[in-house]
């Protein structure tokens, strides 16, 4: 499956909101669990 560069550039822009979304859950999470 060939991607053109600008679909490249949305999937790891994607991926990594993904990813900060994520570790940001993680850390409210453990936050509030420790209060």
């Amino acid at each position: 499956m060939a991607m053109t560069k600008k679909e490249k550039i949305f999937a790891g822009i994607a991926g990594f909101l993904g990813f900060c979304g994520l570790m940001v859950a993680v850390i409210a999470i453990s936050f509030f669990m420790s209060m």
